[in-house]
């Protein structure tokens, strides 16, 4: 399936990128430095897999509001999303992402 496909690719990205292993990601720890790499994943995720909010709730054993306000925080650009480098590397990874998936 493309979406999987898509979302291990966004998975192995933003952990390379941030140096974290795929095992933090999405665990239930609320530590601080996992906060925008997971932020990040859910963003690309929601962007570039067009997986619905239950879907990606599965994926990422978050509940589907915890999904809402990531995507809000982005569009909103507040916490992490106020700093704009987040969103120039926001950028870097989808582009990065979209040229490796292409068909």
């Amino acid at each position: 399936n493309k979406g999987d496909q898509i979302f291990q690719k966004i998975k192995t990205k933003v952990c390379d990128y941030y140096k974290i292993s795929q095992k933090e990601l999405f665990n239930t720890s609320r530590s601080s430095y996992l906060v925008l790499p997971r932020s990040m994943a859910i963003n690309l995720s929601r962007e570039l897999t067009g997986f619905s909010y239950p879907q990606l709730s599965n994926l990422t054993d978050k509940d589907h509001t915890s999904l809402i306000y990531h995507i809000a925080l982005r569009l909103n650009q507040k916490g992490y999303w106020k700093i704009p480098s987040n969103h120039a590397v926001f950028n870097q990874l989808k582009m990065e992402i979209m040229n490796e998936t292409k068909q």
